[in-house]
């Protein structure tokens, strides 16, 4: 098994990765039915088929694949790469995350890059969510999900991400270090403070 590597700054880094990175010019994208079936596995069952799915097309550029109505967004993993990862999030952490892609595209330093993302969430430039938002992710080795049965393997991390901007791990009686199956909390008073639980391995083809 091996488990995702959580850095400081997991929320962000998560999505400059997964949104900025082109697939390898090599690698023949799935097909659209294929990736919208693996890109909703992080979702509970029942929020999958109205989800939207942004994937990749035969020229290996991003793409909507699918319009949903439930509120939900899906991003398809990424052909070629040595890793399995797939993430759900929810439509009000559009904007940051968008936002957060575009800085990333300008190959900025990590601190540069959070301090204009929080000086623009400050002047309102950047909406926040209203309330906690949790982010859906799978994460594994290149070969940790079978197509053809749609399952993942034991070698898998399941997070849920539960972005909670400003908030204290004290205030929310959680510790800033993992401690077995507890949930804790990552850049605890920050503007991306967020809940990390996390669950290695697969259960029921998830």
């Amino acid at each position: 098994m091996r488990p995702i590597q959580l850095g400081p700054k997991l929320f962000v880094a998560l999505f400059v990765l997964i949104l900025v990175e082109a697939p390898s010019m090599l690698a023949q994208a799935p097909t659209a039915e294929a990736q919208m079936a693996s890109a909703t596995l992080p979702l509970p069952d029942e929020m999958r088929a109205d989800a939207t799915v942004i994937g990749w097309n035969e020229s290996g550029e991003r793409t909507d694949l699918r319009e949903g109505t439930n509120g939900m967004i899906c991003i398809a993993d990424e052909p070629g790469d040595e890793r399995f990862r797939v993430v759900c999030y929810p439509e009000p952490l559009h904007p940051l995350l968008s936002r957060s892609r575009e800085l990333g595209e300008e190959n900025l330093e990590e601190a540069e890059r959070d301090r204009r993302l929080e000086e623009e969430v400050e002047a309102g430039k950047v909406v926040l969510p209203e309330q906690p938002a949790v982010l859906h992710v799978i994460n594994g080795p290149a070969g940790s999900y079978d197509p053809a049965t749609g399952q993942t393997s034991g070698e898998v991390s399941q997070l849920r991400i539960i972005f909670t901007p400003y908030q204290t791990a004290e205030a929310m009686g959680l510790p800033t270090e993992r401690q077995g199956d507890m949930p804790w909390v990552m850049n605890s008073g920050e503007l991306f403070s967020h809940i990390m639980i996390v669950r290695e391995g697969s259960e029921g083809g998830e």
